[in-house]
Order: structure tokens, then C-alpha cells, then sequence
């Protein structure tokens, strides 16, 4: 059971785990809501616990992007928090998502819980279980070797960072260790109780910084796979491309020394042309930084098939269309544009 460690401090929370983990593969929709209520709970743990202040109808989103939250909680958790909201809301509002993409939201829910134990229940690392992946199986609803292909990209894309993170969470635990004289003779200087444990959340934040800033990079690519996906896009759970959406394509006439440079994303219609090209930045900082970018790219690839793509800039939260051809921009609230709405 992935979930076991939080059982004496949170029950909730691992009753919520286990069930997410035992649905992942039969019932993905149910599972993912699970998951949204377990990252929902953490939320409001820790804003009651430390007294952050919100407003009373204050949406989960709303207490994300917080200052008094963000200020506690490093961004690259903060992302994790986002990606399992989006996903649960996405099972409880259209149904629209399988198993592998159930799975992949377990573990970035299993690394919360272990963020949670460590910095902020005073766990120890070998109290944290090594995570179990639910073995997946073929739905109905999904060919044998769409199953195959897909299952084999999960499963790589699960393995690939276990030992990183094993050795980041080591590294946490043994500078905890020799932290925790400074910090208690820090916490005896503290005048309210609430802000001595604001302080040390956000100094083992600070921690558990780099135990997941290597993962960072992964959840933005499958935050916009998951979007790409939710619009009717065959993309690929990998970095291989597909008839519709090709990754980290190559385009020439950059301002590089080579004079090459790799579109984030390009989506193609029928006929081999592109229709649109995304430039994703890192999911801290602005998605308006790589404007430019993309617009460098959509007129290397408008010089290429003599077709202008529309031009999307992300972070993976923050999503900016701009059709320059027409002088128009403005912002999608989290959504890309159907396949459909391209054959209008």
C-alpha cells in the first residue's frame, strides 16, 4: 500500500489512497476523484492547521495560487497539488480520462503524501513505503495494441526517476537530521506557536525542493499531453510523435548557433500541414516568455509549408493563443482548442 505512512497521522488520507489505488486500472474515474478529494484535504490541513487566511468560498484553485500558500509551499509541490485538481476535475466533470493517466496522478499523489510526511509530519525515510505501480490491464474500450504501446510508455516513464528519488529523499532526511538542533533552539525564539510551524514547513520545503525539481519538466509535459488528449489530439504518452502531434520538432532559420531549433509541440491537419505550434516554458515562471520563441517558430514553419500555424505559449497552467496573422490574442482559461473546431 502506497499510502500506509500517512495512516497514523491522516487515516482520511490513506483510506483515500488506498481506494484510488485499488480503482486506478478498473474504474480510472472514480479513482481520480478520490485523489482530488485526498489533495483537497492536504489543502485544507494545512491552511486550518497554520491558519492561512482565505476567503470563504475560496475555490481549491483559489488556495493553490495563494500567496500565504505559496509562500510556505515551493512551486514544484505546488504543481503536483495543480495536476491531480485538474485530473480529478476532469473525471468529475467529463469522464474523459483511463488508466494510465490514473496511475501516472497515483504516484504525483504518492510523492504529495510523502512531501507531506517528511516535511511536515517529522517522518523518517525509512518509514515511507517504495512505491507499488497497480498492475494495468487492457480496457474494453482499448485495443490490444493501443494497450501495449501505451502501457510500455507508462510503465518507462514510472521507473525512470524511482531511483533519483530515492536518493533525494535520503538526502532530506539526513540534512533533517542534522537540522533539528538548530531548529529547536530557532522554535524557542518564536512568539506564536502557528508561525514557528509556517517556518519550519517552509524550511523543509525549501529541503524537498530538489528532491522533485527533477520531475518538474514531466508534469508540465503531461499537464498539456492531458489537455492535447481532452481535445481529441492523439498524442503520444512518450516523447514519440504521432500523425496528429509531433514533439520536439526540429525547425531551421533560429537564432542558435546552428541555426536549428525544437518546437515544443506542432499539430498537424490531415493534409501535413501545421495548424498550430506550442512553445511550453517551465511551469514557475511566465507563460509569456516564450511568445517570441513561438513566434520564431510558426514563421520558420510558415516558410516551410507556405501555412501560418496559430500560435500557443504555456507553462502548463497559463495558456495564450495568438493568431498573429489576425492581430488577435487573448487568453483560454486552461483549455486548448479542440481538433474539431480546426476543420470549421
Amino acid at each position: 500500500m502506497n499510502f500506509e505512512h500517512l495512516r497514523n497521522h491522516w487515516p482520511e488520507l490513506a483510506e483515500l489512497g488506498a481506494f484510488a489505488e485499488t480503482y486506478a486500472v478498473s474504474d480510472p474515474q472514480s479513482a481520480l476523484v478520490k485523489l482530488r478529494c485526498y489533495v483537497e484535504k492536504i489543502v485544507g490541513y494545512l491552511y486550518h492547521d497554520l491558519h492561512l487566511p482565505v476567503a470563504p468560498n475560496a475555490s481549491m484553485h483559489d488556495k493553490l495560487v495563494s500567496g500565504s500558500f505559496t509562500s510556505i509551499v515551493d512551486k514544484l509541490i505546488v504543481d503536483k497539488f495543480h495536476a491531480v485538481r485538474r485530473g480529478g476535475n476532469k473525471a468529475a466533470h467529463e469522464g474523459a480520462v483511463s488508466q494510465h493517466d490514473a496511475i501516472w496522478l497515483l504516484k504525483e499523489s504518492y510523492y504529495i503524501g510523502c512531501w507531506l510526511f517528511m516535511a511536515y509530519g517529522d517522518g523518517k525515510l525509512e518509514e515511507c513505503p517504495t512505491f507499488t505501480t497497480p498492475e494495468n490491464s487492457q480496457r474494453e474500450d482499448e485495443s490490444k495494441s493501443e494497450f501495449k504501446r501505451k502501457n510500455k510508455q507508462l510503465q518507462e516513464k514510472l521507473k525512470q526517476n524511482d531511483e533519483i528519488l530515492k536518493q533525494a529523499l535520503k538526502e532530506l532526511d539526513e540534512t533533517k537530521k542534522a537540522q533539528l538542533q538548530a531548529q529547536k533552539e530557532a522554535a524557542k525564539l518564536k512568539a506564536q506557536v502557528n508561525q514557528t510551524k509556517a517556518d519550519k514547513l517552509r524550511s523543509n520545503t525549501l529541503i524537498m525542493k530538489n528532491s522533485f525539481d527533477f520531475n518538474e519538466a514531466e508534469t508540465r509535459k503531461r499537464l498539456i499531453d492531458s489537455e492535447l488528449r481532452s481535445c481529441g489530439w492523439d498524442v503520444a504518452l512518450d516523447d514519440e510523435n504521432t500523425e496528429q502531434v509531433s514533439k520536439e520538432y526540429e525547425v531551421d532559420g533560429q537564432p542558435t548557433k546552428t541555426s536549428i531549433g525544437y518546437c515544443d509541440y506542432v499539430l498537424w491537419d490531415d493534409n501535413g500541414k501545421p495548424l498550430a505550434v506550442i512553445e511550453a516554458k517551465r511551469t514557475r515562471k511566465d507563460a509569456k516568455v516564450g511568445r517570441e520563441q513561438a513566434k520564431l517558430y510558426a514563421d520558420a514553419l510558415e516558410k516551410r509549408y507556405g501555412q501560418r500555424p496559430v500560435i500557443f505559449y504555456t507553462n502548463g497552467y497559463e495558456i495564450y493563443i495568438w493568431d498573429d496573422a489576425q492581430a488577435m490574442r487573448h487568453v483560454l482559461s486552461l483549455v486548448i482548442i479542440p481538433r474539431t473546431a480546426f476543420n470549421i
